[in-house]
């Protein structure tokens, strides 16, 4: 592939070989993340990954994601919600509370603690 070509809004990637196959390409449609009814991303500029052996990945760009814009601001690789944070208390740290786009209230937002911690 050009350069020429890599600078293409939406041009769809692909690479085939016999027993592989993968694209990369626009979602069409409107696509939201949701975890236990909470919408933690919304949008229509989705990426989709598809694979001969493994089932379809979205990729949301990060001004979509309503956690993940909060990571260059915290300094955090990997932030987590209170919900998700949930199930792995051992392992996390809280952060404080955070507004969160399209949430009215502030929520509570977490990181994974350093080993030792």
């Amino acid at each position: 592939m050009t350069s020429s070509q890599n600078s293409k809004p939406n041009k769809p990637v692909s690479q085939a070989t016999q027993l592989y196959r993968y694209t990369f390409d626009t979602e069409a449609k409107q696509v939201s993340a949701l975890y236990q009814g909470i919408t933690l991303a919304d949008s229509s500029k989705v990426m989709l990954l598809q694979e001969t052996r493994i089932p379809p990945v979205c990729y949301f760009p990060r001004e979509d994601v309503r956690i993940e814009s909060l990571c260059m601001l915290l300094g955090e690789p990997v932030l987590l919600s209170a919900d998700f944070a949930s199930c792995c208390l051992d392992h996390v740290v809280s952060l404080g509370d955070h507004q969160l786009q399209g949430i009215d209230e502030p929520r509570e937002i977490f990181a994974l603690r350093a080993n030792g911690g």
